[in-house]
């Protein structure tokens, strides 16, 4: 029974180590992201192809006006608030963002 104890024990204190978390190891803003992609994506421009290297790399440079949670559910993104109509579809950006319609 000792035995037992003793092994238990071990196992505890194995996987407390094992499963701290390094603060090392934890993500960091800022940095440069080095990606390899086969093939390579033809352009960046997902509207005119819509090969999956392009939708890999290019969700990596654009950012959408909402995104949308896993109930399918709009979230804000780079869009503050919005308002959808039967014929417009209305946003508020967030401070500091430029769209390529914005005329600011």
């Amino acid at each position: 029974m000792k035995g037992f104890r003793w092994l238990a024990s071990a196992v505890v204190v194995i996987a407390m180590v094992v499963l701290t978390p390094i603060p090392a190891l934890a993500q960091k803003t800022g940095g440069t992201l080095v990606m390899i992609v086969q093939p390579e994506p033809p352009s960046l421009a997902s509207y005119q192809n819509t090969s999956a290297p392009i939708g890999q790399v290019s969700a990596k440079i654009y950012d959408g006006l909402l995104e949308y949670g896993f109930d399918f559910k709009p979230q804000p993104s780079l869009a503050k608030s919005w308002t959808v109509r039967a014929s417009s579809f209305t946003t508020g950006n967030r401070s500091r963002v430029r769209t390529c319609s914005s005329r600011t």
